[in-house]
């Protein structure tokens, strides 16, 4: 099209620009930003709006900002988006600035605004104040009648009070639903299994089979992570045969997570049977294993498993392998000063 002289107008680079975002495509979107601005688009509404949504799912917040600044009308996307944007980068005063700034212009903030906001909440569990804050948005929601409609809101909502440890709150949500996702059971039990109840997340998980909810591999994380805090061989197999069942067992993160889970309940043959059926082996798999061993005073054969890993996986890196924590296994498995012979072999 541009080759051919024809010009693009407010309908086209907003679909081009919704495109970058989608591929989070900056040098793309930085040159259709180009284009619009020697078009003379650049105070199209609609043209500005995907500019400020481009730019914030690239996560240049300035240049979001900018063009947010620059808008003669601004609409309840153009807020969202950049609040979105301060809330992946953790920016949470500047998120709830703008959150201010915009009931203020008489706009009215809508599911996506509050989930955004819970989201950010929920990414910084250091801080309780953002719990209280999280409370003030919940009041806010409840307010707007938008609580048990909006399935993604009410999650989010679990998902902060979920975060805190606050799990009293986070069930009220989840009984008070109308509509319930698999997000929101694998949230309600990974916020169980987070602050030790096992037993609850189980519980919760035999309700869910009885409704017929289509299970997926993340709430064997959340079963398995049980099952490595209690350190229970019976209940591990149980959740390893439903996995197989399911045929979740592919799955990268469940499979190092047997792995683990295995080991903790002191049945290292299990665990190295499934990470020798593992044909690709990332680092992660890798180091389960061999922190495996070492918990369990093998010291023989995590510092074998960790020259395996060493000569056949990761010779080209091994500068990576000595930053890893596998080498701290090996230290406390009481092999440190064969691994430090092997690892400068390499240097």
């Amino acid at each position: 099209m541009h080759h051919s002289c024809v010009r693009g107008n407010t309908f086209t680079y907003p679909l081009l620009l919704k495109s970058c975002s989608n591929l989070f495509s900056i040098p793309h979107g930085t040159m259709f930003h180009g284009h619009v601005f020697r078009l003379g688009f650049q105070a199209d509404t609609f043209v500005q709006t995907s500019l400020v949504d481009m730019y914030s799912k690239c996560s240049v917040i300035e240049s979001a900002r900018k063009v947010f600044d620059e808008m003669a009308q601004r609409s309840v996307v153009s807020w969202n988006a950049v609040i979105s944007a301060y809330c992946r980068e953790s920016l949470m005063d500047k998120a709830l600035y703008l959150l201010k700034e915009m009931l203020v212009f008489g706009f009215e903030p809508s599911s996506s605004t509050f989930v955004s906001i819970l989201s950010g909440f929920s990414s910084d569990m250091k801080s309780f104040e953002f719990l209280w804050q999280g409370m003030s948005i919940h009041c806010c929601v409840v307010k707007r009648g938008l609580v048990c409609f909006e399935v993604s809101l009410d999650n989010s909502l679990m998902g902060m009070y979920a975060q805190f440890g606050q799990m009293d709150e986070a069930r009220k949500v989840f009984d008070f639903m109308d509509e319930k996702s698999i997000v929101s059971w694998t949230t309600i039990m990974g916020g169980y299994v987070k602050v030790g109840d096992v037993a609850e997340a189980f519980k919760l998980f035999n309700q869910m089979r009885h409704q017929s909810v289509g299970i997926d591999f993340v709430v064997f994380l959340n079963l398995i992570s049980g099952c490595i805090q209690l350190e229970d061989f019976l209940q591990a197999s149980s959740v390893h045969s439903l996995v197989l069942k399911c045929g979740c067992d592919k799955e990268d993160s469940v499979e190092n997570l047997l792995i683990t889970m295995y080991a903790k309940c002191g049945n290292l043959t299990s665990a190295r049977m499934i990470f020798d059926a593992i044909i690709q082996k990332n680092v992660l798999l890798w180091t389960s294993m061999i922190a495996g061993y070492a918990r369990s005073d093998h010291p023989k054969e995590a510092l074998d498993l960790f020259r395996r890993m060493t000569v056949k996986e990761w010779l080209k890196n091994v500068a990576g392998v000595k930053s890893k924590s596998v080498v701290n296994f090996i230290f406390a498995a009481g092999a440190g000063r064969s691994a430090t012979h092997w690892l400068t072999r390499y240097p």
